[in-house]
């Protein structure tokens, strides 16, 4: 049984990473680089604010490109990929020579897992006589998605040539080595990128697992470690180092770590999946209140948070929350707070001075979004 955890770890990691690095993550900056323009400017450095700011804007002149612009960047700081996706296709549908825009809808349709469309529109964001390097690794990102490994790299060759030694760039090349098993040249490039003075965090992270993939465990941990100090809630360095771990037969280690994952985001997908696999009950980790049909009606209704619309339903004993993300079911660690299982996210509903649901808070590992009752 150890060997099988250690591969499905070890999977779970890679997919950590690649999640991050290759097609948008939750997170609120892309390993890829961002596609910028002079509309990307985040009013007071928050990026809900700027979507209140620029969403406004949008809305009050859907056709205004740069308005557009900004809305949607501001849709994806903040994880809301669908929306995003939504406001790029009707800004290129208006404005369908716009390279900006154009860049930003390919950017949006990756982050949302739509490789081959995003592939198909970023060539029209920019020119062979003028190319982008950010535009051509993120072309280099789908590729590698799409399994297409050559392909990819010769775009990150290209963006390389004009942007030499950009951290963000080399970690992605990295990851395409590691997709295609070559992990010594995947150790390599991540150190090129490890090296530069522009090099965050997840490039360590991306190396850390690299090192331990190949045997190396203490220094992978080491460098693990040193991820968490900077960001002691980051899942996916708690995941590498449990399957670091994992694979030095530790396991108490790595049920340890996984533990930590579960108490930071009890939806966890593969942190439950894999603690059940070491006969780990993962509802003494994180319980759950039973709560009753009467208890939880209160909750059951509609919420907005600008153009996105949660529903919470009651459906065959269990509290259920749907949103254009898909489904899931909601369990109860208090009277008001909830976890959504599958996805790291927990929802707290409100109460107004009369004591009646108002809005739930959900809180994401990168960003908090407020959605207020409207049915």
């Amino acid at each position: 049984m150890q060997c099988s955890l250690a591969r499905l770890l070890a999977s779970a990691a890679v997919t950590a990473i690649l999640a991050a690095g290759l097609g948008g993550c939750q997170t609120m900056s892309d390993i890829t680089g961002s596609i910028t323009s002079k509309a990307e400017a985040d009013p007071g450095g928050d990026p809900r604010s700027s979507v209140d700011v620029y969403g406004e804007r949008y809305r009050g002149n859907p056709k205004d490109a740069e308005a557009a612009l900004a809305y949607g960047q501001s849709l994806r700081a903040t994880g809301q990929r669908a929306q995003a996706v939504a406001v790029f296709e009707q800004a290129t549908i208006a404005h369908p020579g716009n390279k900006a825009l154009l860049a930003g809808y390919g950017r949006a349709l990756a982050d949302n897992g739509n490789f081959q469309q995003a592939f198909d529109v970023l060539p029209r964001a920019h020119s062979p006589d003028n190319p982008d390097w950010r535009i051509l690794s993120v072309q280099g990102t789908a590729l590698d998605q799409l399994g297409r490994h050559d392909e990819a790299r010769r775009y990150y060759a290209s963006a390389l040539k004009i942007a030499p030694e950009e951290p963000s760039v080399l970690s992605n090349l990295g990851l395409s080595y590691v997709l295609s098993k070559d992990l010594p040249k995947a150790e390599e490039t991540l150190r090129r990128a490890y090296a530069s003075t522009k090099a965050d965090a997840r490039v360590r992270q991306n190396l850390g697992l690299v090192v331990g993939l190949q045997g190396r465990f203490a220094e992978a941990e080491e460098i693990g470690k040193k991820v968490l100090e900077r960001d002691p809630k980051n899942t996916m360095a708690l995941s590498a180092l449990a399957q670091v771990a994992a694979t030095q037969k530790d396991d108490a280690r790595a049920i340890g770590y996984l533990t930590r994952v579960l108490q930071l985001y009890p939806g966890n997908t593969q942190a439950r999946a894999t603690l059940v696999n070491y006969k780990v009950d993962v509802d003494k980790i994180v319980p759950s209140l039973e709560l009753s049909a009467k208890g939880v009606a209160p909750y059951v209704g509609e919420y907005r948070f600008k153009d996105g619309l949660v529903k919470v339903a009651y459906e065959k004993d269990k509290l259920m929350g749907t949103s254009p993300a898909g489904k899931c079911e909601l369990r109860a660690l208090t009277q008001t707070k909830f976890y959504c299982v599958d996805a790291d996210v927990e929802l707290k509903f409100n109460k107004d001075s009369r004591g009646r649901v108002a809005g739930v808070t959900a809180e994401y590992p990168d960003h908090i979004d407020e959605y207020t009752k409207v049915k």
